[in-house]
C-alpha cells in the first residue's frame, strides 16, 4: 500500500475553501493515487477556513473517503455549550459548573457530539471527479448533521438559562 502521508504530512491542509476543491499539489496526489490502480491512504487533511478534515483511501478494491466537521469542543472545555448560550440570547448568563455537567449528561443521552464522521465506500476504479462529488456530499451530510445536533443542544440550554 502507498503510504501518502509521506507527501502530504502526519495531518496536511488539503484545502482552503471546502474538502471538494482540494489544493492543486492535493489534488494532483489524489489523483495520482487513483490512477496507480493501488492502495493507498491519504491520512486526515484538513480545511483552512472550516473545521472539517477528510482522509481518502483505497484497500481491497474499495475507496473509503472518510469526512469529519468538527464543532467547538463540548467535553473537555463548555465551548460549544457557551455557543448555544449565544445563539438563544443569552450570552449574558454563567452557568455553575455543575449544569455544565449536567448539560453534558443530557448531550450524550441524546447522542449529541462535538463533530460527525461520514463515510462512503465507492469501487475502487471510482474517477477523481466521483470522489470529489461524494466528498462534498458527505462534508454537507456531515454538516447538517452538526446543525440538528447544535439546535439539539441549544433547546436543552434554553432550560438552564432562564
Amino acid at each position: 500500500m502507498v503510504n501518502l502521508n509521506d507527501f502530504f504530512g502526519a495531518f496536511f491542509d488539503a484545502s482552503k475553501w471546502g474538502l471538494a476543491n482540494l489544493y492543486p499539489w492535493a489534488e494532483a496526489a489524489l489523483r495520482e493515487a487513483l490512477a496507480s490502480g493501488g492502495d493507498f491512504d491519504s491520512g486526515w487533511g484538513s480545511c483552512r477556513k472550516e473545521s472539517r478534515s477528510v482522509r481518502f483511501r483505497r484497500k481491497n478494491g474499495k475507496i473509503t473517503v472518510d469526512v469529519t466537521a468538527h464543532m467547538d469542543d463540548i467535553w473537555e472545555e463548555p465551548d460549544l455549550i457557551f455557543d448555544a448560550l449565544w445563539e438563544i440570547g443569552r450570552g449574558d448568563v454563567e452557568l455553575p459548573d455543575d449544569v455544565i455537567d449536567t448539560i453534558r449528561e443530557l448531550a450524550a443521552e441524546n447522542g449529541i457530539d462535538d463533530s460527525t464522521t461520514v463515510t462512503v465506500t465507492l469501487p475502487g476504479d471510482a474517477s477523481f471527479d466521483d470522489v470529489m462529488r461524494v466528498t462534498g456530499e458527505a462534508e454537507d451530510e456531515a454538516e447538517a448533521n452538526n446543525r440538528r445536533m447544535f439546535d439539539s443542544l441549544c433547546w436543552i440550554v434554553r432550560d438552564f438559562a432562564e
